[in-house]
């Protein structure tokens, strides 16, 4: 599994209150509990889910678990979207809460066909930041080396939670808090199953 995490270190609160208004720099503040948090509970859906399948479960059990790996990923794709989605606004705050699907989308589209540009929204610095910089040039060199497997990893991690998301948008955010409810449903008519 991949994560990605944001972190916030010595932040000049009244620059980010003047760029993002304090209630968006608190929810950055949290980012990295919320993301700790989507991480295992997705880990604990593909453990169930797991388990299900290595127990041979019946048919609507094991369907019920893989409901849930699918809606715990996409809460995980929608976080991060939605995020991105709102960094590129002019009011952050109100974008983040307030966005639909398509935004969504747009924003994943942009990144998987390379209109959304990566320094914009996660500041990795490129090769003429760098040269800028009064280093020697083996120092120059490897921070360029370094922000080219930075830029590429990330890359990747997005375009796999793009991928995901443009896959399967309409589906996934019409259908998403309903994931749960069909899971437990699809487990309850098992062990009803089962007891008959």
């Amino acid at each position: 599994m991949q994560q990605l995490a944001i972190t916030v270190e010595e932040a000049d609160d009244a620059h980010l209150a003047e760029e993002v208004g304090p209630a968006f720099y608190t929810h950055l503040r949290g980012l990295n509990h919320l993301a700790d948090w989507r991480h295992d509970s997705v880990e604990r859906a593909l453990a169930l889910y797991e388990k299900a399948e290595r127990a041979a479960a019946p048919e609507p059990a094991v369907a019920g678990h893989a409901l849930l790996v699918l809606q715990r990923t996409a809460f995980v794709c929608e976080d991060l979207l939605a995020l991105l989605w709102a960094l590129g606004r002019p009011k952050v705050w109100r974008s983040l809460t307030e966005y639909y699907a398509r935004d969504l989308t747009k924003t994943a589209r942009g990144f998987l066909e390379g209109t959304r540009d990566l320094h914009r929204f996660f500041l990795i610095p490129d090769d003429e930041a760098i040269a800028a910089q009064d280093l020697s040039n083996e120092k120059t060199a490897a921070l360029q080396a370094f922000a080219a497997t930075s830029r590429a990893g990330l890359e990747t991690d997005l375009k796999l939670v793009c991928a995901f998301w443009a896959a399967h948008d309409r589906v996934a955010k019409a259908t998403m808090h309903g994931f749960g409810l069909v899971a437990l449903m699809s487990k309850l008519a098992a062990e009803s199953a089962v007891c008959l």
